[in-house]
């Protein structure tokens, strides 16, 4: 069993497009991108934590057949997109739901960076900021857009704390 993280996936969220400059011509395009590139590195037994703004809206039954067909567990934590309650997202596929963060070990993770600030002397694995940077004094990064639109083992993402050249 691997962990892996992700986050800003933006399934369903048409305008992420040019929000944020991806590379799809179409949502289904990005969709069909992000489930494959998922499903490439994440086995049925793996566990993904997503670090919020997995999709956009309310559309249930559209969650559930996206969460279907990613393998693996997937673990929620909420984002500023993430909108409805949690038992929508359990109900939809998700092990499970948490808000603002948790902690594994020396690790938080969290959607949002300014978290970050609470306790400089944590080390923060986060979303929210697409592309703006992988790495900055006490985050990471571990956002598709900045992941080549891929979950990340959770060793590697560690492991970019002790790099110099990010």
């Amino acid at each position: 069993m691997t962990i892996f993280l992700t986050a800003d996936p933006h399934f369903t969220h048409e305008l992420i497009l040019q929000y944020c400059n991806r590379p799809f011509k179409t949502l289904k395009e990005m969709e069909n991108a992000l489930i494959t590139n998922w499903n490439n590195v994440v086995s049925k037994n793996d566990i993904v934590y997503v670090l919020g703004d997995f999709s956009f809206g309310d559309n249930h039954q559209r969650y559930k057949k996206i969460l279907k067909n990613l393998s693996g567990r997937k673990i929620l934590i909420m984002g500023n997109h993430d909108d409805n309650r949690p038992r929508f997202y359990v109900s939809a596929g998700f092990e499970s739901v948490h808000y603002p963060y948790i902690n594994i070990g020396e690790y938080t993770l969290c959607h949002d960076p300014a978290l970050s600030q609470v306790d400089r002397n944590r080390k923060f694995i986060i979303g929210h900021i697409h592309d703006l940077f992988v790495k900055h004094k006490n985050c990471v990064n571990c956002g598709v857009d900045v992941h080549n639109f891929t979950p990340q083992p959770f060793d590697y993402i560690t492991s970019l704390f002790d790099k110099e050249d990010y």
